[in-house]
């Protein structure tokens, strides 16, 4: 977004919305709605197709993105203690941009790998996605 490659969609309602596979049709939608300024969600709809080839099952591919945050300053998950030993969420700890995962693992913040099938939404897994943590993996 920021070098002008991708002028995503903003979401500002609810609603039903249609995202094509990203490897076809590069698009992708924009929720800035219960964030504070310059902080947003950015969705992808990533298959196993064209330079995506290896996502295992394929799903939308949440984007936690803080333009607050100056550097990728650390990780932040459940059950993380910063070295001031302040707990997460209130320490504040979090990438500047990060996948929200749909397991709710936070295996990519934990260092234990680069995410997984689980690791993308899809509307079969029973998970829902909404503020305050909706449900099993919803975003923060």
């Amino acid at each position: 977004m920021r070098l002008g490659w991708l002028k995503p969609k903003i979401i500002t309602s609810d609603g039903l919305y249609r995202l094509d596979s990203y490897a076809k049709v590069p698009r992708a939608f924009k929720i800035q709605k219960g964030y504070p300024d310059r902080e947003f969600l950015l969705i992808h709809n990533r298959n196993p197709d064209g330079l995506d080839s290896d996502i295992l099952g394929g799903g939308l591919c949440v984007f936690h993105i803080d333009d607050e945050v100056s550097i990728m300053h650390g990780p932040g998950y459940p059950g993380h203690v910063d070295d001031r030993g302040r707990a997460w969420p209130e320490n504040g700890m979090h990438y500047r941009v990060a996948v929200l995962q749909a397991d709710g693992g936070y295996a990519i913040e934990r260092g234990l790998g680069i995410g997984d099938e689980n690791s993308l939404w899809r509307n079969d897994t029973g998970r829902d996605l909404g503020p305050g943590g909706g449900g099993r993996g919803g975003a923060p």
